[in-house]
């Protein structure tokens, strides 16, 4: 059997876990290490990975180019700037997320990198998409004004779901 410094690169699992799982269920010794480097990947993938992973970079630059043509689109026929810049954030999302993943691919230990990037550009683009809907009712004060008399369900997903007991609120300045 191999010894346990080879083997066990996270403390947190005991190499007697580790020696059972590999015996007994047939868990790969390569499950237990950390994720390779670049330069290890490259060398490790045959033919077949390189050209599948070819493949997804062509698409993602794809994705580029037809975003570039959506963003030339976007700012000749959108006159309103702040309508036409969350068209160009959210129109940008699925380039977005493919470069990040792109990254992913060939950088295998930036996968939280990746998450987080890609959590941050949506948190920007739902931002700028509230501004719009608020811009489109007339601004703050007009949005409370005309949904004052309304009830506001506050258990909404994806977290309060659960919680039927939360009250209804009402808007107010």
């Amino acid at each position: 059997m191999e010894s346990t410094e080879e083997v066990n690169a996270d403390p947190r699992i005991p190499p007697q876990l580790i020696h059972l799982l590999m015996a007994n269920y047939s868990v790969p010794k390569s499950c237990f290490s950390k994720p390779p480097r670049t330069v290890q990947l490259l060398y490790n993938l045959d033919t077949l990975q390189l050209c599948i992973f070819g493949i997804l970079t062509f698409l993602t630059l794809l994705s580029v180019v037809i975003f570039i043509e959506d963003a030339f689109y976007l700012t000749k026929k959108v006159r309103c700037p702040s309508k036409r810049n969350t068209f160009l954030w959210n129109s940008a999302a699925p380039t977005v997320i493919a470069i990040f993943s792109c990254f992913g691919l060939w950088i295998p230990r930036s996968a939280m990198f990746v998450d987080i990037g890609i959590s941050t550009y949506f948190a920007v683009c739902f931002y700028l998409m509230l501004m719009v809907l608020i811009e489109g009712f007339g601004g703050k004060d007009a949005l409370v004004k005309k949904l004052e008399s309304n009830l506001v369900p506050i258990n909404t997903g994806p977290c309060c779901c659960c919680c039927p007991c939360l009250p209804r609120i009402k808007l107010t300045k």
